[in-house]
């Protein structure tokens, strides 16, 4: 799981002629994960957003 904008989402196209939207802010939920976008406000949201993540993937990971 991670968080990162060094590159675009890909998106799964949806006919032959989709449009291409470029988001660099994103999430990975698992490794092999494409991504998912992410809308950056700032760095104290993200840390939130994260920590709540890191927190949900260590429930389901107990669970499982």
């Amino acid at each position: 799981m991670g968080y990162d904008n060094a590159h675009s989402v890909k998106h799964a196209k949806k006919g032959k002629y989709a449009g291409w939207r470029v988001e660099y802010d994103h999430k990975h939920r698992h490794a092999r994960d494409k991504g998912v976008p992410y809308e950056f406000v700032d760095a104290y949201q993200l840390l939130k957003d994260f920590f709540t993540d890191v927190d949900r993937a260590l429930e389901a990971h107990r669970k499982g």
